[in-house]
């Protein structure tokens, strides 16, 4: 049986032996969105030192930027592969 887990909105239950920051029986813990923003984060960092260098016609420094980006979106599409979560589609609230 899984134990409840402190968290911020007090809904997050751990199995046993589940580690921190996972998806818990299709429920994600504060752990999981505190990992999931700081890849947003870095993700959205590295975009705008994209941006910075496409604008300001830098080739040297967008080839830089553009590898670190696509790192960045790496490491978070491994993050939502590692917990199931890149098999969702979109659909329009009625």
């Amino acid at each position: 049986m899984g134990s409840r887990v402190a968290s911020r909105n007090g809904w997050a239950i751990r199995a046993a032996g589940e580690r921190k920051g996972c998806r818990v029986n299709g429920v994600i813990d504060d752990g999981f969105l505190n990992r999931y923003r700081e890849l947003l984060d870095a993700e959205s960092t590295a975009f705008d030192e994209l941006e910075h260098a496409v604008e300001d016609g830098d080739r040297e420094h967008y080839e830089l930027d553009f590898a670190s980006w696509k790192e960045t979106v790496a490491r978070r599409s491994a993050f939502l592969e590692r917990h199931d979560l890149t098999s969702f589609t979109a659909t329009a609230a009625p």
